[in-house]
């Protein structure tokens, strides 16, 4: 993942530059063949990438990049702000960043600047953080807390925070067709109570509050 200086990220558990993100599988383009994941992590994620395809990873927590470099084809250590000049211009057809944009220092600059980093008809795959979570929501509103944590919603290294709209208006801003986009990891009893409720007075109008994250498909215009 993609921190503000090397003292936050290094306080991280390893266990968090781990995590198998399976169910984004489901948001890869059928076809790629060069990949470039930012915040790779460990490379756990290149396990569900078609086979054959060529990956790079960019990762800034350097014990886990030296274990995505036995995964991955080509890893660069730093953020993506660090390696961007080492990155190839017009090779990648896929570009995965797996709840990464929230760290980044300058969300805009990443989705004005990797275009160029991107082959025409491309694709950008990326979940990130619904700020208007329903456990957010009620701890900010009810319990009047906003209170950074190691991990999650709000991880004390998040530098930006999104909703639905603020991401779907940023994509678009920057010319990018969004395939598809849905929310994923939903909220369980009894809060989700709540949101059922909530919904069903509004018909439906809160029906993003649902869900701890968003996972897109980005299309290159």
């Amino acid at each position: 993942m993609l921190y503000k200086t090397k003292s936050l990220y290094k306080k991280k558990k390893d266990s968090y530059y781990s995590v198998y993100r399976e169910g984004m599988k489901e948001y890869l383009p059928e076809a790629y063949s060069n990949v470039l994941e930012i915040g790779c992590g460990d490379g756990s994620f290149s396990k569900v990438l078609n086979k054959g395809c060529v990956v790079w990873g960019i990762e800034p927590h350097i014990s886990s990049a030296e274990i995505a470099k036995s995964n991955m084809d080509q890893v660069l250590v730093g953020t993506y702000e660090d390696v961007f000049e080492k990155i190839p211009n017009e090779y990648f057809d896929l570009v995965i960043c797996n709840d990464v944009i929230e760290h980044m220092k300058n969300h805009e600059w990443f989705f004005s600047s990797i275009k160029c980093k991107m082959k025409k008809e491309s694709f950008l795959v990326a979940s990130i953080p619904n700020v208007r979570h329903c456990h957010n929501l009620f701890n900010l509103l009810v319990k009047k807390d906003w209170k950074y944590l190691d991990s999650g919603l709000l991880d004390r290294t998040h530098l930006r925070f999104f909703t639905e709209k603020s991401i779907k208006e940023t994509a678009k801003k920057y010319s990018f067709k969004i395939n598809k986009f849905k929310g994923i990891n939903k909220t369980k009893f009894p809060m989700s109570i709540f949101c059922w409720i909530l919904n069903i007075i509004t018909i439906g109008y809160y029906w993003d509050i649902h869900y701890l994250q968003f996972a897109m498909t980005l299309q290159k215009r």
